[in-house]
């Protein structure tokens, strides 16, 4: 994908619009974050963002189905990244997907941080 950039901007604003929501009304691009994430050209911002997009993908999920299901689907990739340290960029977004392989509640927690401290700081970058 040539320029993500403008993707992850549109998903930062659909999450602060939301006030920290991560999952359904958020729209990242047309891109798979799994597969993006092991893109090696990315920049920082794109890095970042796919990485919160990943967080997006695996909400998106539980809030579609049930929480069991979304680990069943991608709890198998959210490790595989994991132990790539593949979305180790912003070690906010790496505690909430080790969350997500934990219970909902904990993620759910998890996602709060990411908000203030990640999302926050990218959209206005």
């Amino acid at each position: 994908m040539a320029n993500l950039e403008p993707h992850i901007r549109r998903m930062y604003a659909d999450i602060v619009s939301y006030r920290g929501g991560f999952g359904d009304g958020v729209d990242h691009g047309p891109y798979n974050p799994f597969e993006m994430a092991a893109a090696i050209e990315l920049t920082s911002f794109e890095r970042a963002g796919v990485s919160v997009a990943v967080l997006h993908w695996i909400d998106s999920a539980a809030e579609n189905s049930t929480w069991e299901d979304a680990v069943v689907g991608y709890g198998s990739r959210v490790r595989n990244l994991l132990a790539a340290k593949l979305i180790d960029h912003e070690p906010l977004v790496r505690a909430a997907a080790e969350a997500f392989l934990v219970s909902e509640d904990e993620f759910i927690a998890a996602l709060g941080p990411v908000y203030e401290r990640v999302v926050k700081k990218w959209a206005a970058a």
